[in-house]
């Protein structure tokens, strides 16, 4: 954030300079004949600005997904699967109740037996 900060201060300042330097070029009868290029090229030469966040842009990392545990229950009746985002799994009894790393290794064991709840956030 710095380097940004620093990079936008530097431009602040070689903007008006650039801005007096092409006024005094103008003012002098515009561009210089070959006899005066050399000595006004000396004085319409623009600063040097170091500016860290030059060249391409970098491609921002996507942020990590934290993971999600998934729950259901192993009772016979059960019809339905949870992520730990929904409230419904908190319903489900201790002794059936069965969590999981991934909806894929839920659906690994109980594929075609439980569906996902209806109103899941997931």
């Amino acid at each position: 954030m710095r380097s940004r900060v620093a990079a936008v201060i530097g431009w602040m300042v070689a903007i008006p300079v650039a801005a007096v330097i092409l006024a005094v070029a103008v003012s002098h009868g515009g561009p210089a004949t070959n006899a005066q290029s050399g000595s006004l090229a000396k004085r319409a030469s623009l600063p040097m600005v170091a500016c860290d966040s030059c060249g391409p842009t970098p491609t921002p990392t996507p942020t990590p997904r934290p993971a999600v545990k998934w729950y259901t229950s192993s009772h016979p009746t059960a019809r339905y699967y949870y992520c730990e985002l929904d409230d419904g799994w908190r319903n489900l009894s201790p002794t059936y109740l069965r969590e999981y790393p991934s909806e894929e290794a839920l659906l690994a064991e109980w594929a075609g037996r439980r569906v996902k709840h209806p109103d899941s956030k997931c």
